[in-house]
């Protein structure tokens, strides 16, 4: 699943097309997310879709008790505001400020109009974080926009980009942020990782191929 690549072109029906829009996905390290369940399902559906009749993927659903991490209010609670404007698609870009690019996830995010278990879902895919799975347990309800920045080394070995052929300050950005992920949690948005097992829903892969080509 990590090794092997493929390039997909396909056109959506239009009844699919007009609830996906915007565009998933649109610059660099930029990701929008849809603002209604009714999107969120139906691109649920087209992957779904792809998955079963190209690659003939079949699964079973089994609940295993699995070391998770639990987001959960902090002791001196949320040190964040119900964003109380926004009416857009959810946004969280991981672009640092100056819009400096980079090769690989930046320690920052740039939360926009989003609720939290959208901000989990994409916080427990962050290196630090993949181990195990996150679960949102903060109780908040609604959109929130904010930034949360920590620090994280870059990757060994791993070249710094350029712009314009001038080596950027993406190095420096890195260690300017001086909170580890957990501390950064606690400090900028008054929230903790909580270390336990939960109860998990994981997919069995029963069979899956090579898709033919067209």
């Amino acid at each position: 699943m990590k090794t092997e690549v493929f390039n997909i072109d396909a056109e959506l029906p239009k009844s699919l097309s007009d609830q996906i829009e915007p565009p998933l996905r649109s610059g660099p390290a930029l990701l929008l997310y849809p603002a209604e369940e009714r999107r969120t399902d139906a691109v649920k559906a087209v992957f779904r879709s792809l998955l079963i009749n190209r690659f003939k993927l079949r699964v079973r659903h089994e609940t295993k008790v699995l070391p998770v991490y639990e987001l959960v209010l902090a002791e001196n609670g949320p040190r964040i505001a119900k964003d109380k404007t926004g009416d857009g698609p959810c946004r969280i870009t991981d672009i640092a400020p100056g819009n400096v690019p980079a090769p690989f996830p930046l320690p920052w995010m740039d939360v926009r109009s989003c609720d939290f278990d959208t901000f989990a879902g994409l916080l427990s895919t962050r290196p630090e974080l993949t181990s195990r799975v996150l679960v949102d347990q903060t109780g908040l309800h609604g959109r929130y926009s904010f930034m949360l920045h920590w620090t994280r080394k870059a990757p060994a070995g791993m070249p710094m980009p350029t712009i314009g052929g001038q080596a950027n300050n993406s190095a420096e950005l890195l260690e300017s942020s001086r909170a580890s992920l957990l501390t950064a949690l606690q400090e900028q948005l008054g929230l903790t990782l909580k270390s336990t097992t939960a109860p998990v829903d994981t997919i069995v892969i029963q069979h899956i191929e090579n898709p033919a080509q067209n």
